[in-house]
């Protein structure tokens, strides 16, 4: 287990982003993006990691076409050492001593067992290049999904690739230990995929030895709890229910979204998973521990405490029967943050009964920031500032407003994108989108540079967007349009196609919600 790879000269990881900088261009140019995964993406939230292999997830054409148009044979020679289906490129300038090594995986090829490409792209952030230049065409998982890829690939390289095999559970240890990494999610993705019996009958394979030096290299962090599965490490260390109590302790503090005004109902719940261990942040509470009874005139102060509860939050639940804009915006933002969300619904028929949506006048959703962010009129103001940024629209879909704004912009800024265009059929009701759609939301808003929302009034889904958006440090602004004088929508629960309820858990009940959180019921928080 002591077997290390000998690191690349920095020279290779240089011109691996270099050479990314250049493919970043053609997609530019083609309007397409491209997923990087392995040792160049790990080395994006572990700066230490060398490496020299651009792992891109691309189709034979893709690859072809890069080939094409960045490497002339005049100039280069391409020699695969792979398969066609899985090749390794080794690209070398016949003048200069630049050697670029791209391993790229073939989507033909299909996908790897356990790791479908569609979980390693529901958030996804751009490849940064240096300082404050990002690569919008190059896109890489978040640390979560990296992590749970890596340990797919030690379980799988392990008994053929040892040297690989400990690079890859480095990596896990490494990403683990990223600011932005958040073992819930790592749990829920792991889940979601129907991985945990394959990991638990593999990890039943390794030796005592094995897993004891395992168990060290993962003792650095949160993760020693698979080490810990494995019968041999149990019956050595005897140890796995206590493993099992430290990984619990990362997902015990919860803030709970739900109408700011529903102080005695929030409250009575929060009580009840405060009796089982579990730290609550309820938001009146938060700015009363700052302001006594009395609450601040600055509304945008309300926010940032009501922020800086969520950040310091493991995770969020969601008052899934009577939650409005403001709590949306929460559900965005924790959402843009990684953190995991769970749905408490106290009722089953509310979750398909339409209820009441206010939709308040802009400057009344006071989570939404619109004290300190700028309001625009006309298109030539927007060109005067963004002429060289990507803009998102954030707008209800039946706002007719969205369509003339989008193509006033078009010719005043470098990119326009309105969602509703990527919707696939026009007919079909928002909860009926298929999971692609909101996917393809929330990389687009990653892409952007600028939100622009359209005021004055907008519902649920654009609020999540606005949160979210907030979330990825995203410039927002808004442009005024005629008030359509609609103050309010029936809709349900999985109308709000952006909060990505068939994503997540919903539990029915206060009790169920307690029992979850403390083991007794699965759910894929545990």
């Amino acid at each position: 287990m002591n077997a290390t790879l000998a690191p690349p000269p920095p020279l290779d990881l240089k011109v691996a982003k270099d050479e990314l900088a250049r493919i970043d261009q053609i997609l530019l140019l083609e309007g397409k993006w491209l997923l990087l995964i392995g040792g160049l993406a790990v080395q994006q939230y572990h700066h230490a990691r060398a490496t020299r292999d651009i792992d891109l997830v691309a189709s034979h054409e893709t690859i072809r076409y890069l080939l094409d148009k960045l490497y002339k044979t005049k100039y280069w020679t391409v020699t695969n050492t792979g398969s066609d289906d899985r090749p390794s490129l080794i690209i070398k300038n016949k003048h200069r001593p630049i050697n670029v090594y791209l391993g790229a995986k073939i989507i033909e090829r299909g996908e790897y067992d356990m790791i479908p490409w569609s979980s390693l792209t529901e958030q996804i952030n751009p490849f940064r290049y240096h300082g404050d230049t990002y690569l919008q065409q190059i896109r890489i998982p978040l640390p979560h999904a990296l992590a749970y890829s890596k340990i797919i690939a030690f379980i799988a390289r392990y008994n053929t690739r040892q040297v690989k095999a400990i690079a890859d559970l480095q990596d896990v240890v490494n990403l683990s230990n990223n600011d932005d990494f958040y073992i819930s999610r790592l749990f829920n993705l792991i889940n979601k995929n129907n991985a945990a019996t394959y990991i638990q009958d593999e990890m039943a394979k390794l030796t005592i030895q094995t897993t004891t030096a395992l168990a060290e290299i993962l003792g650095g962090s949160c993760l020693s709890y698979f080490a810990n599965i494995c019968p041999a490490r149990q019956a050595a260390v005897g140890n796995y229910n206590q493993s099992m109590t430290q990984t619990k302790k990362h997902l015990r503090s919860a803030y709970f979204a739900a109408p700011h005004k529903n102080i005695k109902h929030n409250t009575a719940i929060a009580n009840e998973l405060r009796k089982i261990g579990i730290g609550v942040k309820v938001p009146y509470d938060e700015v009363k521990s700052v302001y006594g009874t009395g609450m601040p005139r600055d509304r945008s102060r309300i926010r940032e405490i009501c922020i800086e509860a969520i950040r310091s939050s493991d995770f969020l639940v969601v008052d899934a029967d009577r939650y409005g804009l403001d709590s949306a915006w929460e559900l965005g933002f924790a959402d843009g943050l990684g953190k995991y969300v769970i749905g408490l619904n106290e009722d089953l028929s509310l979750m398909t009964e339409p209820r009441m949506i206010n939709r308040r006048i802009f400057r009344e959703n006071f989570m939404h920031g619109w004290d300190e962010q700028p309001i625009f009129f006309t298109a030539e103001e927007l060109e005067a500032r963004y002429s060289d940024k990507v803009v998102y629209i954030c707008g209800p879909f039946k706002n007719e407003a969205l369509s003339n704004i989008k193509q006033d912009l078009e010719s005043r800024v470098r990119k326009v994108i309105l969602p509703m265009d990527y919707v696939p059929d026009a007919n079909i009701m928002p909860k009926d989108y298929p999971l692609q759609t909101r996917a393809n939301a929330v990389n687009q808003i990653d892409e952007a540079d600028v939100l622009l929302v359209i005021l004055p009034r907008y519902g649920m889904d654009s609020s999540w967007q606005i949160g979210y958006a907030t979330a990825k440090r995203k410039e927002i602004i808004g442009i005024m349009t005629p008030d359509d004088n609609a103050s309010g929508a029936y809709h349900s629960l999985w109308d709000h196609w952006m909060h990505g309820w068939r994503e997540k858990d919903i539990l029915t009940g206060v009790p169920k919600l307690c029992a979850a959180m403390n083991g007794f019921i699965d759910a894929e928080i545990i």
